[in-house]
């Protein structure tokens, strides 16, 4: 369980959420608007961004400041694929 632990002091940190994996994302997704476009289509990566933007810091299970970090990395990834005009039908 996630519980309020850092994820640097997990041994595994799978199916967490991690900023730096949401940063990656956001990273490989300013190299191309294909590369971004297959994290929209393919992997469908809007599903978990929603959810990182709506989350409720304090019953995510990870620690508050991890949370809000998450939150507004996601919103980054977002604003990165609206430049591409990726994800617009999220509005509605």
């Amino acid at each position: 369980t996630v519980g309020s632990s850092r994820p640097a002091d997990m041994k595994s940190v799978y199916g967490v959420p991690l900023v730096e994996a949401v940063k990656l994302a956001r990273v490989i997704a300013c190299r191309s608007r294909i590369l971004a476009s297959d994290l929209v289509h393919k992997y469908c990566i809007m599903d978990s961004l929603l959810g990182y933007i709506s989350i409720d810091p304090s019953e995510c299970g990870l620690p508050h400041k991890e949370a809000l970090k998450l939150s507004l990395e996601s919103l980054y990834l977002w604003q990165t694929l609206l430049a591409y005009n990726l994800a617009t039908h999220h509005f509605g």
